[in-house]
Formats: C-alpha cells, sequence, structure tokens
C-alpha cells in the first residue's frame, strides 16, 4: 500500500482502488478499535488520517519501488448476475454485517452505434466551449435510446 501511495498523484490512500486490485483492504490494525487487544500496524507510522505527508513521500519515492500494474483478466463470455458482498453497519447489534447482493448484468453492443456517429452538424462555441443548442438537438436524434437525461 505505501508503494501504491508513494508512486501515485494523490496522496491519501484510495480505498475503492486498492481493493480493485488487491481483493482486500490493508492490515491497519488487529484486535477491536478501543479495546484492550488492538494493535496498530506499521502503516500508522506512514499515514496520517489515511494521508501521506508530502515530505515523508517524497523521501520514500527515492528507494520505494513502483506498484505491480494493474491487470484485468478477460473472460469469454460475461455471467447473467454479478455477486458481490456489501458492508453495512448494524445498529441493532452495532457490529458490520455482510451482505450478499446479486446485481444483474446487461451487455450492450455499441460498436456499430458508433460508426454513426459522423455528423458534420456538431459544433461548439468559440467563446464557451460547449455545444450548442442546434448539435444538441442534432445528437439526440442519432442516439440509440434517446439521453440519459431529460430536456
Amino acid at each position: 500500500m505505501i508503494s501504491e501511495v508513494v508512486h501515485s498523484a494523490d496522496d491519501r490512500y484510495q480505498q475503492g482502488r486498492f481493493v480493485s486490485k488487491y481483493g482486500k483492504e490493508p492490515l491497519w490494525s488487529t484486535g477491536e478499535s478501543y479495546s484492550y487487544n488492538h494493535k496498530p500496524s506499521i502503516l500508522g507510522l506512514f499515514f496520517y488520517s489515511f494521508t501521506m505527508p508530502q515530505d515523508l513521500k517524497a523521501q520514500l519515492k527515492a528507494f520505494v519501488p513502483p506498484p505491480e500494474p494493474t491487470r484485468i483478466a478477460s473472460v469469454e463470455s460475461v455471467p447473467d448476475i454479478l455477486s458481490r458482498t456489501e458492508k453495512e453497519y448494524g445498529y441493532s447489534n452495532c457490529k458490520c454485517e455482510s451482505r450478499l447482493v446479486e446485481l444483474p448484468l446487461h451487455i450492450r453492443e455499441t460498436e456499430s452505434l458508433a460508426r454513426r456517429e459522423d455528423l458534420d452538424k456538431i459544433t461548439i462555441s468559440d467563446k464557451t466551449f460547449y455545444s450548442t443548442g442546434t448539435t444538441l438537438s442534432a445528437i439526440v436524434h442519432v442516439l440509440e435510446s434517446g439521453d440519459y437525461y431529460s430536456d
């Protein structure tokens, strides 16, 4: 985790990014918080409120090797349902509870749709660099399923 933060543009520990890459959070401590058995890990020497001080980060960059690049495994086919575990604090028993959530996956083939986006009428304003109203109306008419947002 130290390597990930030292070689990133941000000084903060990015929980979502780290868990996505490594499958779990780093070990910040052992035992329950506020208990006699609580023992912080050595990571506490490098982070304050999940942020690494910039002066420490600069010194560590000189000898800490860069992290392994992120690799994404490919699959031949996509499953119909994606299962994931979500953690939620249970106020009734004052503990963190895990529950399995199943999310349906939908495949949307967009390669053929991308070829249709060859409009000659698309322009942007020279001053604001935003699309003009006429351009937005032209784009909405060629979108396969309409726009995500209403007028």
